[in-house]
């Protein structure tokens, strides 16, 4: 479903459900995903006599290194990349403007009446998470 963006079976409630072709970018990712999806067990990858280790085998996975998945001893592929920027969402913009607001209020009322010790800032980034937390309540 990941690969090809739709559920591969049509029907799967069915006694014998079929298989949906899909057109799939790589064919090593076409041939584990229907071996894996074989109806017959005694075909299907994984149920042979190699047991689970025909799985790790597949050309498909072809430069893993399966002992040192479980280490985690391998850099993500994805160290390094940036995403698009994100763009803040219009509550985010809001809570800030809020949190704005408050701080500069505070600091032109210059009111210690309520100061408690070193308990009297409340830093912005907090009232923004109070904020968000509470938006969708």
């Amino acid at each position: 479903e990941f690969s090809a963006g739709t559920v591969p079976f049509a029907h799967p409630e069915a006694d014998t459900p079929v298989y949906r072709h899909h057109d799939f970018a790589d064919p090593l990712c076409d041939s584990l995903v229907k071996a894996l999806l074989d109806q017959d067990h005694r075909t299907r990858l994984g149920c042979g006599p190699g047991g689970p280790q025909e799985i790790f085998d597949h050309p498909y996975w072809r430069g893993i290194e399966w002992d040192l998945v479980p280490l985690k001893k391998f850099d993500s592929p994805c160290k390094g990349l940036k995403g698009p920027r994100k763009q803040k969402k219009e509550g985010e913009k809001k809570a800030e403007q809020i949190a704005a607001d408050i701080s500069e209020a505070e600091a032109e009322s210059g009111d210690s009446e309520y100061a408690v010790g070193n308990w009297d800032f409340v830093s912005p980034s907090a009232i923004i998470e109070e904020y968000m937390e509470n938006i969708y309540l």
